[in-house]
């Protein structure tokens, strides 16, 4: 068998809509790479967070071909999505308010989303679904915008966190016991500010488990 292709995207922030921000590295540097520059990646994006089956990813990938001027609106819509979210959030985890236009962004694209979605009993009690097609690129923004929204009306609003690196910015869950992570990953950003100490054996060389592999961030992987 083959090897599994690469992700294109990490996957760290603990929620769906700030993996979905995240998908640009580096934000307060000059140049930060953007991760979601097409249609294509946006429909990668939700094939490798799972929100997209195989089956689904093939049919949007058609999509494109077969009306190029909706899929590039979706991917506009995409974009202003995530820079929307990562505005909102970023405010909130630095103790800002949010932005008007931001916050207004974020519940007309709700609104218009749920024109195609249902509220109907599953398991005993009553979920959201989405009503349109299912091979359409606006479920998956739709399965975002719903994560940042119930996220943001939540008590767990207390634990959004904002990468402390002076490099990144990028958003995540503060699930940690003491509520006090800084770091969006230590073996990234917390290892190159010198906070990430990997694990030694009794010789007090790196555990056998452990390797360091060149890249673009410096990471210490664990194989």
């Amino acid at each position: 068998m083959g090897e599994k292709p690469p992700r294109l995207f990490e996957l760290t922030g603990g929620r769906l809509c700030l993996d979905f921000a995240n998908t640009v590295d580096d934000r307060p540097t000059d140049r930060p790479p953007d991760r979601l520059k097409s249609y294509a990646e946006l429909i990668a994006f939700g094939k490798e967070t799972g929100i997209c089956s195989e089956a689904e990813t093939r049919d949007l990938r058609g999509a494109e071909k077969s009306n190029p001027r909706e899929a590039a609106r979706l991917f506009r819509s995409a974009v202003e999505l995530r820079e929307t979210i990562y505005g909102i959030v970023s405010a909130l985890a630095s103790g800002r308010s949010p932005l008007a236009k931001d916050l207004e962004t974020l519940r007309a694209t709700l609104h218009n989303l749920n024109e195609h979605a249902s509220v109907v009993p599953q398991n005993g009690r009553l979920e959201w679904t989405w009503a349109g097609p299912e091979s359409n690129a606006s479920r998956l923004l739709w399965c975002i915008v719903r994560c940042a929204v119930n996220l943001l009306t939540s008590d767990e609003v207390e634990l959004l966190r904002q990468c402390a690196a002076d490099d990144c910015n990028w958003l995540f869950m503060d699930n940690s016991r003491s509520h006090n992570r800084r770091w969006c990953e230590m073996r990234t950003c917390g290892n190159r500010t010198g906070a990430y100490k990997p694990p030694r054996n009794s010789t007090g060389t790196l555990a056998s488990s452990y390797f360091i592999i060149a890249s673009d961030r410096g990471i210490i992987r664990r194989k």
